[in-house]
């Protein structure tokens, strides 16, 4: 394990430290515009030294301008249009938030990332001017920061999920505010305590870069076969043997995939390409 101690640098002066995630309504196509991103709910925890949550917040929040949840948030959160009835207005929740922040003393709001931000001050204009924005707007600061700073530049700019995985929490991140604040929080007490497990770390980097020239090496969608007779299919065999056997110079193992799968597309058996 890859330990960090300098956990006590966040509780300077402070009491407790506060944890922020957010769900807003993402478009369904980025080119789509008319509305603007809304936050659909907020979840927040408080923490002290020790981990210990001492308090916890979660709302869901009704849309001021769009009519409905888009499908791209509905299938990423699991929220519906139905679960938004008894959601409360922003106004409300802004309230509650900065009585929270208030009775902790809360310096900073830490959250994974700038989005989250972004999207509370896009929807906090909706309803009231800047100056009562912004004491609240500046608190947020992104952890990535801290963690990037804290690991050599190594841990930090992948996702929530990566960064559960190295520092050996269970489950999937579950796009739900409040529970990604809470594997936040979890994800910072463990890095900075026992530290995060440096052979992980390295296989899912390799699997990450491996995933990633995969895709951009990919050409051929499913079902852009062509009809191929034996020879044809015996010289593609051969060649997907050669690959698979062979350590190629500068031929990245994401690359070689892709390859061998757009040679497995199209060329196809001309019984199944029917």
């Amino acid at each position: 394990m890859t330990k960090l101690n300098k956990k006590n640098k966040f509780f300077k002066n402070q009491k407790y430290i506060c944890f922020y995630d957010s769900e807003f309504n993402a478009y369904d196509n980025f080119k789509d515009t008319k509305y603007p991103q809304e936050l659909v709910s907020i979840g927040i925890c408080i923490v002290d030294i020790y981990n210990n949550i001492i308090d916890k917040y979660y709302s869901l929040i009704k849309l001021k301008l769009a009519k409905k949840i888009s499908k791209r948030c509905m299938d990423i959160t699991g929220i519906k249009n139905s679960d938004m009835k008894n959601a409360l207005d922003f106004i409300t929740v802004f309230n509650n938030l900065s009585s929270i922040l208030k009775k902790y003393k809360i310096e900073k709001i830490y959250c994974y990332g700038l989005e989250d931000k972004k999207a509370f001050l896009r929807t906090s204009l909706l309803y009231m001017n800047n100056k009562k924005i912004m004491p609240v707007v500046n608190k947020f600061y992104d952890i990535r920061t801290v963690f990037l700073n804290d690991s050599n530049g190594k841990v930090g700019n992948q996702g929530l999920n990566f960064l559960k995985k190295i520092c050996n929490i269970d489950g999937e991140v579950l796009h739900n505010a409040l529970f990604d604040a809470i594997d936040l929080s979890q994800v910072f007490n463990t890095f900075y305590t026992i530290g995060y497990n440096k052979n992980k770390f390295e296989q899912l980097t390799k699997e990450r870069e491996e995933l990633s020239e995969y895709k951009k090496a990919r050409k051929l969608k499913d079902n852009q076969g062509i009809f191929a007779n034996e020879d044809i299919l015996k010289a593609k065999n051969k060649i997907i043997n050669y690959l698979n056997k062979t350590n190629i110079p500068n031929l990245h193992i994401g690359t070689k995939k892709a390859i061998i799968d757009d040679l497995n597309i199209l060329l196809e058996n001309k019984e199944t390409s029917k």
